[in-house]
């Protein structure tokens, strides 16, 4: 016995094999066995409770050790490190696992990069690194252990664990798995043989476009497909689901779905799985961006309804002698992985007036709401949401990645309402200094897919995040190394380079860059470039307008030739607007609702409306996938050219348009609209629009904690709603006694004065109660008119040029 844990058997006969094939089953105090056999031989280990099984497709873990003996103190020591930094992330003792992660990078770096024990640590060291756990330190040394090699051709001693080791660590994947995939699926199940031929051999969307299987721990290697595999439309008008037990059922579902994607039904019963296998193997740490990668969107939804929760601890040991004071204390974020400088410490030592020696040992959570904590929800919420973007736009999932850059793009320009509650910022824009690069890859994600005007608002919130005092190498270091999430992710070194190139361009203006920047083609761009070269000079960056190169004809890319023709021509101070009409309903039918949205709520000039512009405006305000700030400035447009006639569809518009500024971080808009509506009643005589509207979800409740005034103006417009509909006064939930119960001063005590009157017209015939009511809705309108300097209208949200 060399090592606690670790054994040296000299015949294999006392190894049990089905034991060491079957991850998961544990075996009796033994975690690392050295078969040395006695008449010479390679050495070979066995690792029955290995902790990288959740990741090796069910292959045994058996690996080659050296020809003889003479290491074999370093392959215990190593393999008891892997252990150690596993353990410590599964239990989610983050320290602990950067220590021992430390430990182990240290150990790897004094080992043959290909011995397959070595193997074994540098890829524990690259599942910790992609999950932000593993620490560098300055000079690299660090991640030199575990970066990714030329995988070496394969030697007659390999072993088929050993050969997907080499597959997972090597620059490219691909050829690797070309080399070796016969040895490896040799010692894999037969029916996972395909799927994991196409997960390591093909380019997503090129194999065989069959659902990922996901039964247990060893098909956890087909996580990140399964995050992926749910079919758009999140399940509707999906096929029932199969009976339990019905495996055929299961799979004519699984067939229904094109390109290997399920409807909810069938997806959710793996996903149920997938959930189960991590937590039976503690690998949540390494799995959460494909457990979250499919339940992001609701998860942002659930954020957005109910509040999000990244708690921060700190730690605080104070020990004191007679005369000195020695203290530490660590900050530690739920947020680590996602923000810089989540965790911090502080070390004090002092001198204090002579007393007892004593020690105590403090943690605390930092109160919900606390600045602090604010800071670390927005921060995390864009991180994630951007980090969502990249993983979607990756996968070829255009609307999921619009979705979540979107949320990102809102939150930094507009601010953020989660749970009900605005979090304060006098400069939202600073919640995305963590996410600079994701923000970069995601625009040159989104340019790539064809939606410049996203892409645009991307490129300008980068550029708005740079630092002033950027330099060349400054800018370059924010792709390198890449965001925790995106490390491991083979094949996006093009994607960098072009992203690099990109945001070159971006940082171009800065005073410091001194790089030379070729704009070569953003002049006059192909139809592929295009949407690249609009973006950055909506991020304005380019001097000019991007020419569309006439090349090949009108045939060819028409929807981005009708975009091009009216910004050409209102860049030259030419507003037509049938080509401005053309352009949005062209973006519409080629499927780019974000960038016919953008279009037409930004470009449109004031007063040109129509029938089709009404019709677009009107359904893009309603359009899911555009989020709250771009709808209601979608049906503000719509209710601008519309207002006049203020028939049963305007009452629809700006009930919806009411429905969107409620989600918005700033309610003050909500109030303009809900001001806007009681003019446009009272001149109509529209007392239906106006108790439709008073009977909102927490039509006075949304304003209790953040304005009073707003909140009492509301209340006095629920009641004149009330009493010209002829109805009782609404009960106020005690909303009355708190505005008004102290004597009020300023604006309130008036809107109370109202009230108190409006309350004791109760008993009177109704026409004396309506002309009361008409009376303090006049006196409302007369005040918003006073306070604004004109009349209230619906305001279009700030957004990027």
């Amino acid at each position: 016995m060399l090592a606690l844990q670790a054994v040296i058997v000299s015949a294999p006969a006392c190894v049990d094999q089905g034991d060491v094939a079957r991850p998961g089953r544990r075996t009796p105090a033994r975690s690392h066995l050295v078969h040395a056999p006695a008449r010479g031989g390679r050495v070979v280990q066995l690792f029955p409770r290995d902790p990288l099984a959740p990741f090796m497709a069910g292959v045994a873990p058996i690996a080659a050790g050296e020809a003889s003996l003479a290491r074999v103190a370093d392959d215990i020591a190593l393999a008891a490190l892997v252990r150690r930094a596993l353990d410590h992330a599964g239990a989610f003792r983050y320290v602990e696992a950067a220590r021992a992660a430390d430990a182990l990078a240290a150990a790897v770096s004094a080992r043959d990069p290909d011995h397959e024990p070595a193997l074994r640590g540098r890829y524990a060291l690259q599942l910790l690194a992609t999950a932000g756990i593993a620490l560098e330190d300055e000079g690299g040394a660090g991640r030199a252990a575990f970066a990714p090699r030329a995988a070496p051709p394969p030697a007659p001693g390999d072993t088929p664990y050993g050969d997907l080791l080499r597959v997972r660590t090597a620059r490219d994947g691909r050829a690797a798995w070309r080399a070796r995939r016969a040895a490896v699926l040799r010692a894999v199940a037969a029916d996972r043989r395909a799927a994991l031929d196409d997960l390591f051999g093909e380019p997503p969307g090129c194999g065989r476009g069959d659902p990922p299987p996901m039964e247990g721990a060893r098909d956890l290697v087909f996580a990140a497909e399964l995050a992926g595999a749910l079919a758009p439309g999140d399940g509707a008008g999906a096929p029932a689901a199969p009976a339990a037990g019905d495996a055929a059922a299961a799979g004519d579902a699984a067939a229904q779905a094109p390109g290997g994607r399920l409807p909810l039904e069938a997806w959710r019963p793996r996903y149920e799985a997938l959930v189960r296998a991590v937590e039976q193997t503690r690998t949540a740490w390494a799995h959460a961006p494909s457990l979250l990668r499919e339940r992001g969107q609701r998860r942002f939804a659930a954020g957005d309804a109910r509040g999000l929760r990244v708690p921060r601890m700190t730690y605080r040991y104070e020990e004191k002698t007679a005369t000195r004071v020695f203290s530490l204390s660590f900050d530690v974020s739920y947020g680590a992985g996602l923000l810089e400088g989540a965790t911090g410490f502080q070390l004090g030592l002092g001198l204090r007036t002579r007393g007892e020696p004593e020690g105590a040992l403090t943690a605390a959570l930092a109160p919900g709401g606390s600045p602090q904590v604010d800071e670390d929800e927005a921060r995390a919420y864009v991180s994630a949401a951007a980090l969502a973007a990249a993983y979607h736009f990756l996968e070829g999932d255009a609307e999921r990645g619009i979705a979540a850059a979107r949320r990102a793009v809102a939150a930094l320009s507009l601010g953020l309402r989660l749970g009900g509650r605005a979090l304060p910022a006098e400069r939202p824009l600073a919640w995305g200094r963590d996410a600079r690069a994701l923000l970069a890859i995601d625009a040159q994600l989104a340019a790539e897919a064809g939606h410049p005007f996203l892409a645009g608002d991307l490129w300008t919130l980068v550029r708005a995040l740079l630092p002033g005092d950027a330099d060349d190498a400054a800018v370059a270091a924010l792709l390198d190394p890449l965001p925790a999430g995106l490390a491991a992710i083979e094949g996006l070194r093009p994607l960098i380079a072009r992203t690099a190139r990109s945001l070159a361009v971006v940082a171009g203006p800065l005073p410091c860059t001194r790089a030379a920047r070729d704009p070569g083609g953003h002049g006059a761009p192909a139809c592929d470039a295009y949407p690249l070269a609009l973006s950055l000079r909506i991020a304005d960056v380019l001097g000019e307008q991007p020419r569309l190169r006439r090349a090949g004809g009108a045939a060819e890319c028409p929807m981005l030739r009708s975009l091009d023709g009216f910004l050409t021509a209102a860049e030259r101070g030419t507003y037509d607007p049938d080509a401005f009409t053309a352009a949005v309903e062209a973006l519409v039918q080629g499927g780019r609702l974000y960038d016919a949205g953008v279009l037409l709520a930004r470009q449109r000039r004031e007063g040109h409306c129509g029938p089709r512009v009404l019709a677009a405006a009107r359904a893009l305000g309603r359009a899911p996938a555009l989020g709250p700030a771009l709808r209601a400035d979608l049906l503000s447009v719509a209710v601008r050219c519309a207002a006049a006639a203020l028939d049963d569809a305007v009452v629809d518009d700006l009930l919806a348009l009411d429905g969107e500024t409620r989600a918005l971080p700033d309610l003050g808009r909500n109030l303009n609209v809900v001001l806007f509506a009681t003019e446009l009643s009272a001149r109509a005589g529209r007392w239906d629009l106006l108790a439709k509207l008073a009977k909102q979800p927490a039509f006075v409740d949304r304003w209790m904690a953040e304005d009073a005034d707003a909140a009492a103006t509301a209340l006095l417009i629920e009641a004149a709603a009330a009493a010209l509909a002829g109805e009782p006064l609404p009960r106020s939930g005690g909303a009355r006694e708190r505005l008004c119960g102290a004597p009020p001063t300023g604006a309130r005590a008036a809107l109370c004065a109202q009230l108190d009157d409006l309350g004791a017209a109760g008993a009177l015939p109704e026409p004396e109660r309506r002309r009361r009511a008409k009376e303090a809705l006049d006196g409302v309108i007369a005040a918003a008119r006073a306070q604004a300097g004109q009349r209230p209208r619906p305001r279009a949200a700030p957004t990027s040029r």
